[in-house]
């Protein structure tokens, strides 16, 4: 999901007392920013650009998984799936990472290729010991064609705390059947399944029901926008109800959107409110109040969970009600 950092955006509002504040918050860690040539890399030391598509997003896939070793040290994990930070450039320049790092850098090596490719974010069951834990892979668009690929599970084993290298070409290409009960995507569209499966139905065993609505997947994900869009993570509640972590998510995204779209209008206002301004600004207001309220409600649902994020989800509320009271001042204005 996103990496969210803490910051706050004040805005001088000579008429108003209360300011509007926006906290997006989360935790993630940064190893260094270094900028890397992804198409020279392609060309030097991945893949030829002279062959099929199919042919270069294997051998992408191939040397992703040959050439990172999974870093076991919690320690030094880029655990961050956030798109802003250099994950994927961490992980080439030290040849070690985890899952994320390895599905970004084969989102960057693909999209170098011009390989449609989207990175998944989900859980996986393990096959030695049906252990459910956090995942990313991806998905790449081939002949017209979504397939699966997974290079940290194609990279090797870890055993007794120690990776090895082990190359399974198996990986490339999942079928439904490999997959079906080994890796769940948040947002069910990335199933790549007409009838996806809940999260109930994945942790069962069992398949979707026959009264689950149909997914337009492929016109999804010709369109997607990844895990920070709030029509993917509203899907993704669908299927999997409840969830904090997804709830804390999206109620982040609608923060973020609101801050965007207000944004503007608060520029106007610290130079001095008119009612030229206020009108102008009034459908802009009313969404972004809309927006915030539905941040409130899944905060809310947040806080009565078992989530350990409750203490971030707390500051958020609190900053939350000042901003809905700053949207209140500024409503009265024009009254």
């Amino acid at each position: 999901m996103k990496c969210l950092k803490n910051f706050s955006l004040f805005i001088n509002l000579p008429s108003f007392v209360l300011a509007f504040v926006l906290y997006l918050t989360s935790a993630g860690t940064t190893l260094f920013a270094q900028e890397v040539d992804w198409q020279k890399t392609l060309r030097h030391e991945v893949s030829s650009p002279n062959l099929e598509k199919s042919d270069i997003a294997f051998d992408i896939f191939q040397w992703v998984a040959k050439n990172i070793a999974y870093q076991t040290d919690q320690k030094h994990q880029v655990l961050s799936s956030d798109p802003d930070l250099p994950v994927a450039e961490n992980t080439y320049i030290t040849r070690s990472g985890v899952c994320i790092g390895y599905a970004r850098l084969f989102e960057e090596l693909c999209t170098a290729a011009d390989i449609p490719v989207i990175v998944v974010e989900g859980v996986a069951r393990s096959s030695f010991d049906e252990k459910i834990e956090n995942h990313a892979w991806n998905i790449i668009k081939i002949e017209n064609r979504w397939i699966v690929v997974d290079p940290t599970w194609a990279s090797g084993v870890v055993q007794s705390g120690s990776f090895t290298f082990r190359f399974q070409s198996k990986f490339f290409d999942l079928s439904l059947n490999q997959r079906e009960w080994s890796h769940y995507p948040y947002d069910p569209a990335l199933q790549i399944r007409n009838h996806a499966l809940t999260y109930e139905e994945f942790i069962r065993k069992e398949n979707p029901s026959p009264k689950s609505p149909a997914i337009p997947y492929r016109q999804i994900l010709n369109n997607y926008s990844g895990m920070q869009d709030t029509s993917a993570l509203q899907r993704s509640l669908d299927y999997k109800p409840g969830d904090p972590f997804l709830q804390q998510a999206l109620a982040d995204t609608y923060m973020q959107n609101a801050e965007e779209l207000i944004q503007p209008c608060l520029e106007s206002y610290s130079r001095g409110p008119s009612k030229n301004k206020v009108e102008d600004c009034n459908s802009i207001i009313n969404t972004t109040e809309q927006w915030l309220l539905k941040s409130q409600s899944l905060y809310q649902n947040v806080l009565n969970s078992n989530s350990p994020q409750k203490t971030t989800t707390k500051i958020n509320l609190s900053n939350l009600s000042q901003n809905l009271k700053t949207l209140d001042q500024m409503k009265q204005f024009k009254s």
